[in-house]
This record gives C-alpha cells, structure tokens and sequence, in this order.
C-alpha cells in the first residue's frame, strides 16, 4: 500500500501524457505488403513446368517397375552364373533348351526395359517407355506379376496422355 502511494503521481501523470506510443498490432499489418523471410512461399509464387509436372507423374510407377526388374534380372544373372558353374564343373543340369532359351530373352527384354524406364525418368524414348510399359502388362514378362502388371498399366496410361507426350517433345 505505501508502494502504491509513492508511485501513483508517477503513474498518473504517464497516463495522462497524450504521446503513449502505441504499436501496430499483427491485425493492423497489411499481409500483402509486409515482405517476411521465414514465411513458405506461397502456391503462387511457384509454378511448375510442363516436365516437372510430367516427370512428378512419372516417377512413382517407373520407380517400381525399375525396383522390381532390377531384382529379377538379378536373380536371373545369379542363376545363369550357378547353371555355367556347373555346366564346367561337369554336373548336369536340369534344364530344356525352351526353357534356357526364354530365360535369356526374357533377361534381355528386362534389361531393355529398365533402361527404357531410366529413359523415361529422364523425358527421353516415348515410344521405348510405351513399349516396356505394354511388356509390362504381359503376365510372364512382368516382373512380379501381382504388382509388375497394375505399375505397367499405370505408367501406360500416364505415358499417353497429351500433356506429358508434350513434355517429352519439348525436350526433344
């Protein structure tokens, strides 16, 4: 109480003064105006090109089928070494000439089609990214077969539509 008496003159007489500054509250600011380094940009001040827009399509199911080829190709490269192995070691293998005979084209055809789809990420060989996507499809030249045909089916749909057949010519 005897705090309060000694500081009220003091107290009055800055609240009697007509020069209190005031500053502007956050709701007086114009958003529109006031420039802040740390705020994200907005959707307006990015627009997005005609191929990153196709290459942000292509990427996921391209991305999948490369996964996927690449490890059975593996399997296939690690099964031909065993089967050469063993041919020079003397033993006999079990294996038909049709059935050698598909697995090495079906090799070659995994190995044309990542290097399509590797291509194709990069906005290059429409129609080569077309064809693996169609090989794709084909239940024993897909890879994985449950999920090989849905990404082939994907990628082929993305890969003929206008605005992303435009992006391959433009950078062409």
């Amino acid at each position: 109480m005897v705090a309060e008496r000694r500081w009220s003159p003091l107290l009055s007489a800055c609240k009697s003064t007509s020069a209190v500054h005031t500053s502007p509250t956050l709701a007086d600011q114009d958003p529109v105006t006031e420039i802040n380094p740390y705020h994200p940009p907005q959707a307006t001040d990015a627009v997005e090109s005609l191929e990153a827009i196709a290459i942000r399509r292509i990427r996921p199911s391209t991305t999948g089928l490369i996964l996927m080829l690449s490890v059975q190709s593996f399997g296939y490269a690690v099964a031909g070494v065993v089967a050469l192995a063993m041919l020079v070691l003397g033993e006999t293998v079990d294996a038909t000439l049709l059935g050698v005979s598909f697995a090495v084209v079906h090799f070659f055809v995994m190995i044309f089609m990542i290097r399509s789809m590797l291509n194709v990420r990069r906005l290059r060989g429409l129609r080569n990214g077309r064809l693996a996507a169609g090989l794709a499809c084909i239940p024993f030249v897909s890879p994985a077969i449950w999920i090989g045909i849905p990404l082939g089916v994907w990628l082929a749909l993305v890969l003929f539509k206008q605005d992303v057949a435009a992006a391959f010519e433009s950078r062409a």
